[in-house]
């Protein structure tokens, strides 16, 4: 009676093996509990600079001098934003590496809060919505 081995790739499991004892030995590497403490910080910064005005429309439409359809953009403009910047940062991933995608992004969205920041210290109403808005595209 011969054996016949059950998977068909003979290089990766021989005939006298037990799948089930096969165990596999993981290592934990502290710097990557590093890297998730950024990725989470990142997601909830993402998240703030998204939302930040959508608790006070009012105040908002108020203080830039706008309508609340315009203060609705500064939420939509994020979703757009996002379907371009995902296929994106899976490019930057694939072909540098994720620490670059993450420094990028990490970059990018300090800019443009710094840009919102920078917009309350224009007089004019359209110039202020403009760089605000600018800032909420980075």
């Amino acid at each position: 009676m011969s054996f016949q081995p059950r998977i068909d790739d003979n290089k990766s499991w021989h005939g006298d093996e037990d799948l089930e004892e096969m165990s596999f030995i993981f290592k934990t590497y502290k710097v990557r509990f590093f890297g998730l403490a950024v990725i989470a910080l990142s997601n909830i910064v993402s998240s703030l600079n998204w939302l930040s005005v959508a608790p006070v429309p009012d105040a908002a439409k108020e203080y830039l001098g706008i309508s609340l359809s315009e203060i609705n953009w500064f939420s939509n403009v994020f979703m757009l934003v996002y379907l371009f910047a995902g296929p994106l940062s899976s490019w930057v991933y694939e072909h540098w590496s994720i620490k670059m995608g993450m420094v990028i992004g990490v970059v990018l969205q300090t800019l443009g809060a710094w840009l919102r920041y920078f917009s309350s210290f224009i007089n004019d109403p359209t110039g202020k919505f403009a760089l605000a808005m600018i800032g909420q595209v980075k």
